[in-house]
């Protein structure tokens, strides 16, 4: 259930990438302090959870390359995305395995 709640909750920041720097780059929000406190306080609520800790390492690291513009927008937005599929088909074949297992234990 909470990988569920925080798979929700990061497809709620994850589309809010930063704020738009220049009319011919695709917008991004690495610049958004609201969207920087929704990640703090899920890494605040949930310091235990790699994944989540994994995922907004990634951001803070993407965001970091953005600003220096050592990465273009488009391509960060496509590893952090591919990041978060992994994570999501991830947390999916652990949430298969745990109902196989909790059915093993019922026999």
């Amino acid at each position: 259930m909470k990988n569920v709640l925080l798979l929700f909750c990061l497809l709620v920041a994850v589309p809010s990438w930063a704020v738009e720097e220049k009319k011919t780059e695709t917008p991004h929000y690495c610049d958004n302090a609201e969207q920087w406190a929704e990640w703090l306080t899920l890494v605040k609520k949930y310091p235990e959870d790699d994944d989540l800790r994994t995922a907004y390492a990634l951001r803070v690291g993407l965001c970091q390359e953005i600003k220096a513009g050592t990465i273009e927008t488009d391509r960060a937005i496509t590893l952090f995305e591919r990041f978060f599929d992994a994570l999501k088909f991830s947390t999916a074949l652990k949430q298969q395995k745990d109902k196989m297992k909790t059915r093993k234990e019922r026999l």
